[in-house]
């Protein structure tokens, strides 16, 4: 056999070798961070605790939940040891909910497949949910909302909407968001509109109809599969269409 030919086939066995080493090195690494997850759900205790009716929730400064929609309103507090059942402060007010942060030691992060920044040792259900506001480094996840409209005031926060159901429409959504991050992921909107000082509006499989709005002072926004759009930026900000499907673009600089 040639010389050349025992290279190639040397070659081809180390390049056989490596991929079936990685695809085998990927594999038992999900395993075990699926038996990771299972592990430590194990650890964890909730309890529940029914509210009054609300339609609009207020993170104050620091808090983060999850919020869902359910058949009724609840609390579902999340906690182990060193940390007891011991509820959150939270008390409403004329239809608004108002949640504080976490007071236990030990936080409950989401793992990295999901969302990385979250917590989760408080998740408010509701279904009536028309407005959500989140205050100075408050952080929400929105999972399973249930709602035709919903407004969402972000100041210096940070949000998630992790849908994930593609037979759901938001009919109308409405963002105001100062020094804020707002990511969209797995959620169709017929009509977004945004007003954005110093924050941003990051995509993952985002769909609608239409997006209007402004964007001010480093703002930017990133989107897809959007058929109109009629955003308004200042010089310093900017918006972003990833394999746009448009019938329509009004963009104006001031």
């Amino acid at each position: 056999m040639k010389i050349s030919n025992i290279i190639i086939i040397a070659y081809l066995t180390l390049l056989f070798c490596g991929i079936f080493v990685l695809f085998f090195a990927t594999k038992n690494n999900s395993i075990s961070e699926a038996k990771l997850q299972q592990e430590e759900s194990k650890k964890w205790n909730s309890q529940e605790k029914a509210l009054e009716q609300f339609s609009v929730v207020v993170a104050e400064p620091g808090a983060r939940l999850v919020i869902s929609t359910g058949e009724q309103p609840k609390m579902t507090f999340r906690y182990k040891l060193p940390d007891t059942l011991s509820y959150q402060k939270t008390y409403i007010h004329l239809d608004t909910l108002f949640v504080f942060p976490y007071q236990g030691k030990v936080k409950s992060k989401q793992f990295r497949n999901n969302v990385s920044v979250s917590y989760d040792n408080i998740l408010i259900y509701g279904n009536r949910i028309k407005s959500v506001i989140g205050k100075e480094k408050s952080a929400l996840v929105f999972s399973i909302i249930r709602s035709d409209t919903l407004n969402l005031k972000l100041y210096n926060a940070w949000a998630d909407f992790a849908i994930y159901d593609p037979n759901y429409l938001f009919k109308y959504i409405n963002i105001e968001a100062t020094r804020s991050i707002v990511n969209l992921r797995g959620i169709s909107i017929n009509c977004l509109n945004v007003q954005l000082d110093s924050s941003s509006i990051n995509k993952w499989d985002y769909s609608g109809a239409c997006v209007a709005g402004s964007l001010k002072n480093f703002s930017k926004i990133e989107l897809e599969n959007v058929k109109n759009i009629n955003i308004e930026a200042d010089s310093t900000s900017s918006f972003r269409l990833i394999k746009p499907k448009l019938e329509s673009i009004a963009a104006k600089s001031k």
